[in-house]
């Protein structure tokens, strides 16, 4: 069993040095050698638990990727079937769509160099981000599309990817620049408030372009539970 818990903890070191290096430099500047000794392993363990570095880079992009595979926007939509036939339950789907995608990408118990990983996947041309794209983007755009199209039905599919970002880029800009917003914003961390405010205001910027009414039920109240301001 101590064997066992030392390997583990060998290739967790491993994931965490290379995420951490790649987050800061993109994949192609971090070296082996660089990974091996910011995790204060040897190169040879490095080839024992992962084969070869690329290999590596596809198990970090992996774990990054993980808290956004396991949330399933598709089931919250589903939890009410009668949700999109409704003005008003229209609406409350574009909330879900903002707080999912704001609990994925400020839990508490991911690393602030997650999101930077990510950002460094779509900057690198390539089988990382094509993984990226079919694994991760296009299931979320599907059932984001799938809200759009009840919505405004004359949509064409360039006007739902625009909308798709618009509702949720400020939120990945906060998380892979949070040390720059607070910096900017004079804040050693973000309070509640201050992400119930952005998520009101992208929700009730689409709510509004779109003639729906403002739901005011559901998250008024919200204290962003599964949110954290800094890690």
């Amino acid at each position: 069993m101590v064997g066992y818990a030392n390997s583990e903890k060998t290739r967790k070191a491993l994931i965490d040095a290379a995420g951490e290096l790649v987050a800061e430099k993109g994949f192609d500047n971090v070296t082996t050698r660089a990974i091996a000794e910011k995790a204060g392993e040897n190169i040879g363990s490095l080839h024992y638990h992962f084969g070869s570095k690329k290999k590596l880079f596809r198990v970090v992009l992996e774990e990054v990727t993980k808290t956004f595979r396991n949330s399933s926007l598709r089931a919250m939509l589903e939890e009410d079937p009668s949700l999109l036939e409704t003005p008003l339950g229209q609406a409350k789907a574009l909330r879900i769509i903002v707080h999912s995608k704001m609990v994925s990408l400020f839990q508490s118990e991911d690393p602030q160099w997650y999101c930077r990983v990510i950002f460094q996947v779509f900057r690198d041309r390539g089988p990382m981000r094509d993984w990226l794209f079919k694994e991760v983007l296009r299931p979320w755009l599907d059932v984001v599309e799938e809200v759009f199209r009840c919505i405004s039905p004359g949509l064409n599919t360039e006007e739902i990817f625009f909308h798709s970002f618009l509702l949720v880029t400020p939120l990945v800009f906060h998380a892979n620049h949070m040390d720059a917003v607070l910096a900017y914003t004079g804040k050693k961390e973000f309070s509640q408030e201050y992400f119930r405010m952005l998520e009101n205001i992208l929700v009730r910027q689409a709510q509004c372009y779109f003639g729906l009414p403002r739901d005011v039920q559901i998250h008024e109240e919200n204290k962003m539970e599964g949110v954290n301001s800094h890690d």
